[in-house]
């Protein structure tokens, strides 16, 4: 056999053995990606749960303050109003971003 076609010969024993990697790495990747993705939609659910905790705890403490403003009598009543619409106000100004994600319906 001539030197080009043992190299020849060995260029497709090597292209072989090179794409024999690429499949049997192909299943691996996207396994990783899969894990990848995973995880960052775990870490997107333990933000929103956090989230949902601590609106939880605002609303209690704004019923609360309805509560009270509707019990009171009419001098504390004006007071009352202006904490309960303070509350509101800094509740809307600390509104978390809708991450992009979120604001978007995932495609199937």
């Amino acid at each position: 056999m001539s030197a080009l076609a043992q190299a020849a010969a060995d260029l497709k024993q090597w292209q072989a053995a090179f794409d024999a990697l690429i499949d049997q790495a192909l299943p691996v990747l996207a396994q990783l990606g899969l894990r990848q993705q995973s995880s960052e939609l775990e870490k997107q659910l333990r933000q929103l749960a956090n989230l949902q905790q601590d609106w939880q705890h605002r609303q209690a403490q704004l019923k609360s303050l309805e509560t009270a403003y509707l019990q009171s009598a009419q001098p504390e009543r004006q007071q009352l109003k202006l904490k309960l619409l303070q509350a509101y106000a800094d509740m809307l100004v600390q509104l978390p971003p809708l991450p992009s994600q979120l604001a978007t319906p995932p495609s199937a």
